[in-house]
């Protein structure tokens, strides 16, 4: 089948056309991929700025935890201390002699 020269004439530039098509079809799906990279990517980001933030809340709350639990420590140490020296007699002594 042999195509006459006015078929020629509108046969080409349809083909040139098509190959414009499949060429943008490639370049938006390229251009989607990347979009698609790009927002991965700022999401990986902002959940490692999450998991940071995240951490760095949990060390200052164990820290608040320590300190309170160190500061009750210290105030039961003074309860004991004082206990201790109101248990003192003022006559008596401490030591006991047994050399009789």
């Amino acid at each position: 089948m042999e195509l006459k020269s006015i078929e020629m004439q509108i046969a080409l530039p349809k083909s040139i056309d098509v190959g414009k098509q499949v060429q943008q079809l490639h370049q938006e799906g390229q251009l989607l991929n990347d979009h698609a990279l790009n927002q991965m990517e700022k999401e990986l980001q902002q959940k490692r700025k999450q998991v940071m933030k995240n951490e760095q809340k949990d060390r200052v709350h164990l820290k608040r935890k320590q300190n309170d639990h160190d500061e009750l420590d210290h105030e039961r140490k003074k309860q004991n201390k004082q206990k201790d020296q109101e248990q003192q007699h003022p006559y008596k002594g401490n030591n006991i002699d047994f050399s009789g």
